[in-house]
């Protein structure tokens, strides 16, 4: 996203704020539940609805219409799906920017399809050994050869990680992978929401206040040396422990964000009850007109992501930093 473009988001953000507005300026789009992988702290089986290739390029044209200026095509995997392409040259053509989760497996099959977007963000949960126990042999070398190819074609990257007890011992030897590659890091809590996932289990791998802690003080510390290879602001960063005190909190989900997945329209993907979210029957704005933003009870599941949102909408002066200099997309 180039600098005029996150001017012209970020006066969204104020009229929403100030006026009480809502925009649906980020919007997430599942485009598949179903993955080659299989993860041990996800939930995602294939057993959603996906919407058709018409469905979401008709969505895409809607999101624009209504003030949307940033698209993320999320799963599962969604370079699974074989229209993927059709879906980045639409949003281009819209004038959206375009980011893609991917765990890199299929990520030098698609790579002319995709080549277009404005930012991939790969999985990588640690060094070889941790990362093939949690994702499956072979991922590793799989994430490291597509995150050299996107280097070599020149497309945008970044890295997310999953912490859970099985991998926040690596820490120290993933931020040396992320020094040696110069590709900038995100770190995500692991959803443990028996409600909206199913996931109950994952608490006996969600680290405790303490661990965290350590976690966050050791990418500080690195992102002090290194700012531009941490893609959170240092006030994104101390929340992420902070999460662990909030019984609540506001958020902008439903407000300058939502999630469209297995039919429905969604405020986030986390903190929801089965019975929340909207049908999509009609199209995209009716969907988001029906939303109730108030749904959601945020707590400690929340995702990272949505924290540094948050500090934008409250103008955290660090936060604001980060996304108008160092965040690319």
């Amino acid at each position: 996203m180039d600098f005029i473009k996150k001017i012209k988001t970020g006066l969204d953000v104020l009229e929403c704020k100030f006026l009480g507005k809502r925009k649906p300026i980020v919007v997430s789009f599942e485009v598949t539940s179903d993955c080659l992988r299989d993860c041990d702290y996800c939930s995602y089986e294939g057993d959603k609805e996906d919407f058709s290739t018409d469905e979401i390029l008709s969505m895409i044209s809607e999101v624009s219409e209504m003030g949307t200026k940033k698209v993320l095509f999320t799963g599962g995997e969604p370079l699974l799906r074989d229209d993927i392409g059709k879906f980045v040259r639409k949003a281009k053509e819209e004038g959206l920017s375009v980011n893609i989760n991917t765990n890199g497996d299929l990520f030098s099959q698609k790579i002319d399809e995709i080549k277009d977007a404005d930012y991939v963000v790969f999985s990588l949960d640690g060094p070889k050994h941790i990362h093939d126990e949690l994702r499956g042999h072979g991922s590793f070398k799989n994430v490291m050869e597509s995150i050299e190819l996107a280097k070599e074609k020149g497309i945008n990257i970044g890295l997310t990680t999953t912490i859970t007890r099985k991998n926040y011992h690596s820490i120290p030897e993933l931020l040396d992978i992320v020094k040696d590659i110069q590709v900038p890091l995100k770190i995500q809590n692991v959803a443990c929401n028996d409600e909206t996932f199913g996931l109950d289990e994952n608490k006996d791998i969600k680290l405790s206040k303490k661990e965290m802690e350590g976690v966050v003080s050791k990418v500080i510390e690195f992102k002090e040396k290194n700012d531009e290879l941490i893609n959170f602001s240092y006030k994104t960063l101390k929340d992420i422990v902070n999460l662990y005190n909030e019984s609540g909190f506001d958020c902008v989900a439903g407000i300058l964000a939502c999630r469209i997945e297995d039919g429905k329209l969604l405020p986030c993907g986390r903190n929801l009850s089965e019975k929340s979210g909207v049908e999509i029957e009609n199209g995209f704005r009716e969907a988001w007109e029906k939303l109730d933003n108030s749904e959601k009870y945020c707590n400690y599941n929340c995702c990272t992501g949505a924290l540094e949102e948050i500090n934008v909408w409250n103008l955290d002066p660090s936060t604001l930093k980060d996304n108008i200099f160092n965040t690319p997309f």
